[in-house]
């Protein structure tokens, strides 16, 4: 995984407080909270292999690292007019 994370950047603070309110990973309903979907969808979409935030399980629970959260919303913010 690359860090795309620099003194000061937003993608830092935005790291700070992920890790602040949910911890390095988070669960599914976490996840949806912070990208607006319902488990059910995010579920459904990692089942198609469509969701674009990696996500592993640890003892049959699904969760996401807080960097590849970040690193997502880096990339849809720099994609963005």
């Amino acid at each position: 995984m690359k860090e795309i994370f620099k003194k000061n950047d937003i993608g830092m603070l935005l790291y700070d407080e992920l890790i602040t309110r949910y911890g390095v990973t988070l669960n599914m309903k976490e996840l949806g909270e912070v990208l607006h979907y319902t488990p059910k969808s995010i579920n459904t979409l990692i089942s198609a292999d469509k969701f674009p935030v990696k996500t592993f399980t640890v003892r049959r629970r699904r969760l996401a690292d807080a960097r590849d959260v970040v690193n997502y919303l880096n990339r849809q913010r720099s994609t963005a007019s």
